[in-house]
């Protein structure tokens, strides 16, 4: 037996336990994220130089993470689990050299294209900023920019270990990344005092941080002693196998739904560089929190979901794919329904907690509260549409997604230019949250016609997780109230007002989902 396949005997033990790992590791990724967050808004607050790094730091985190490593990740496991479970070490092997090196040249030259049109792109994008924050944009851009060659290949690594059910190393990644990031932040925050120097050291730890991953990633590999590449032939290399074909069959319309969405974060910061000094930064952050949930629980629901539907469908048990699809979905709104109402309805007092400190001021504040107000509600909807896209790419049916995600992007785009001269920067959070709800309602529809998952049969599991809710709500309002009343300053203050809302809504939503017989471990244990 080749080394490939002892590699995937290795089964239910540690993929059961590999759940609760991924969630705690997660929880570890929140914690270090958090932190990268508080000292980042400590350090830069929402001054010009944080709308210039941040901005710096997007663009070739969109390209090079979120748009090409997210749809080469999603694109492979399908095929990946397909050849894994026909046992065919050959072909596995030279699918994965194919791709490594299809995306290597194209990440490459999208490299040296960024390169010369650097001041062509930092000026149409960051149209609103001033000259001098546009040079130093554009100066941390390309410090940065490698990272668009490195994101894909940590991608292929991930999903080659995830399909064999390995799921520890590719969520400790990030964690490493997160912490070399925020030792840049702690050289600035406490070293270089001047920011005008200290987002170069920020921007240099997050391509070190990058490279890390990828030692961590492809090197946790070689010490498995497992070949994943091999020397190709000329000829072959321009005539791309079966197996190849059909990841880019997948990849080519997850790309487009990636662009469509990050289309939309695209024009959430052209509006925001037009609203003045530190709309950016307060985006950013605002976007940040409103993500918590998903990067903590909706992830380590798909990422164990997704290759067990996969393996579903390869060997045609529809009904498990089914099943596996309805507690994802269960779950997402158990997580995320209660978190929604929380960043919600406590908003200000979450944002002053967690940022309120050095550079981050109380305009600050207001500006990343407004935001958040709306991204908020963006919560539920996208941890559904995460769930439901990775059914859809499991069934083969991805273009249906892509419809869905074109028409929502659209929405989206609407409702922030419009709601923008309304209300302002809070504009674009009201704006997502549309544009996600619209998403969900459409892409959860099409998903029950397509497998007739028979959603209106468990309509009544979901309204009680909603009426679970309710209590929480009104406990939220009661300590928002409070927040307004004490008006906390100090931090022991602030502490012991956070752990109050833990210690009271936590407990209260535990009881409420068991007054009305929801059980969170067995929906947890149905799905693993």
């Amino acid at each position: 037996m080749t080394n490939i396949n002892k590699f995937y005997n290795n089964n239910n033990n540690r993929f059961q336990g590999a759940v609760s790992a991924v969630i705690i590791i997660n929880l570890v990724l929140a914690v270090t994220a958090l932190l990268k967050d508080v000292f980042t808004a400590s350090y830069l607050g929402t001054s010009s130089q944080a709308d210039a790094f941040l901005l710096a730091y997007f663009l070739p985190d969109m390209a090079g993470n979120n748009i090409l490593a997210s749809s080469i990740g999603i694109a492979c496991i399908p095929v990946f689990s397909r050849l894994l479970t026909s046992k065919d070490s050959y072909r596995m092997i030279k699918s994965i050299t194919s791709i490594f090196l299809y995306f290597t040249i194209f990440s490459l030259l999208l490299l040296v294209f960024s390169i010369l049109a650097k001041d062509l792109i930092i000026r149409n994008l960051g149209s609103g900023l001033d000259v001098s924050t546009r040079i130093l944009c554009t100066k941390l851009f390309v410090i940065m920019l490698p990272i668009l060659v490195v994101y894909p290949i940590i991608a292929i690594g991930t999903a080659v270990m995830q399909v064999y059910n390995r799921f520890i190393i590719p969520a400790l990644a990030p964690v490493v990344f997160n912490l070399f990031f925020l030792s840049g932040l702690l050289y600035g925050y406490f070293l270089v005092k001047p920011l005008q120097k200290g987002v170069y050291a920020i921007s240099v730890s997050i391509l070190v941080g990058v490279m890390a991953m990828i030692t961590l990633i492809w090197g946790s590999l070689k010490k498995h002693h497992v070949k994943i590449l091999m020397w190709p032939k000329i000829s072959e290399f321009f005539r791309p196998s079966a197996d190849v074909k059909d990841i880019f069959k997948t990849f080519f319309p997850y790309v487009l739904i990636l662009m469509s969405s990050q289309l939309v974060f695209v024009v959430e910061r052209y509006l925001a560089s037009n609203l003045g000094v530190g709309t950016i930064a307060g985006l950013n952050y605002a976007f940040r929190l409103a993500q918590f949930p998903l990067w903590v629980f909706v992830s380590a629901v798909s990422v164990v979901a997704f290759p067990s539907m996969s393996k579903a469908t390869g060997m045609g048990r529809l009904e498990e794919l089914k099943g596996t699809l309805s507690k994802s979905l269960q779950l997402v709104l158990i997580i995320t329904l209660p978190l929604t109402i929380c960043l919600f309805v406590l908003r200000v007092p979450i944002v002053s907690i967690l940022l309120q400190r050095g550079s981050f001021e109380a305009n600050s504040v207001q500006i990343t509260a407004g935001i958040l107000a709306g991204y908020a509600l963006t919560v539920v909807s996208q941890g559904f549409v995460i769930i439901c896209i990775r059914a859809f790419l499991a069934i083969d049916r991805v273009l249906v997604a892509l419809l869905v995600a074109i028409v929502s992007s659209g929405v989206n785009i609407i409702f922030d230019i419009y709601l923008v001269k309304v209300m302002g920067s809070a504009g674009l959070g009201y704006g997502a949250a549309a544009g996600a709800l619209v998403n969900s309602m459409i892409i959860v529809f099409l998903l029950n016609r397509t497998l007739e998952l028979g959603i209106n049969k468990r309509l009544s599991v979901f309204m009680k997780i909603v009426a679970a809710n309710i209590p929480v709500l009104l406990v939220m309002w009661l300590f928002y109230k409070v927040w307004y009343f004490v008006e906390p300053n100090g931090g022991f203050v602030r502490v012991g007002y956070a752990f109050g809302v833990v210690a009271v809504g936590l407990p209260l939503y535990l009881a409420c989902l068991r007054l009305l017989r929801i059980k969170v471990m067995d929906t947890l244990n149905n799905l693993i």
